[in-house]
């Protein structure tokens, strides 16, 4: 598994990197970060990230019974406890925020790549609507944090299920 250190060395390698050279939340009203009231919204952390969120500092709750399978992985589902972006704890968003708007890829010859996050989120990402150019260095960095994270058996069986899954709903 990887450890608490590593994340936060992943953490510090990709603070600066952001998909446009200002704040996308400009564009959106920082849509992403402002779930609808009454609708229970999260993301899983990566097996071990949750370690980082357990005090509570990071304004991020953790909570298990979300899906018994993806917690035996170790992956944990945890929720925003923010008010609003301007509250959030930026040095401490999860790898998946981080990462957004793109996810990572396994192709059938196990090879990563990144692509426009295609889930269902419930609101409309300008940037992936439009498709905009992402600034080279956030691609870079995001790049080469799951390259790393892609190397940990668990994520890298996960990253494979969600590429396959993916595959198989472009073909309906």
């Amino acid at each position: 598994m990887i450890t608490e250190e590593t994340y936060r060395r992943l953490y510090r390698m990709s603070d600066a990197a952001a998909p446009l050279p200002f704040d996308c939340g400009q564009i959106c009203g920082a849509v992403c970060c402002r779930p609808e009231k009454g609708k229970e919204t999260g993301i899983w952390l990566l097996p071990g990230e949750a370690a980082l969120h357990e005090d509570g500092a990071s304004m991020i709750r953790v909570k298990t019974g979300e899906d018994a399978r993806m917690e035996e992985l170790g992956f944990r589902f945890a929720e925003c406890t923010a008010p609003g972006p301007e509250q959030c704890v930026r040095a401490l968003r999860p790898i998946q925020c981080r990462s957004f708007p793109l996810w990572p890829y396994i192709d059938e010859d196990g090879a990563l790549e990144l692509r426009w996050n295609d889930i269902e989120l419930g609101y409309a990402c300008p940037l992936i609507e439009s498709e905009a150019e992402l600034d080279p260095t956030f691609r870079e960095t995001i790049r080469a944090l799951w390259e790393r994270l892609a190397g940990e058996p668990a994520i890298r069986a996960y990253l494979r299920e969600l590429s396959r899954e993916a595959e198989a709903e472009e073909t309906l």
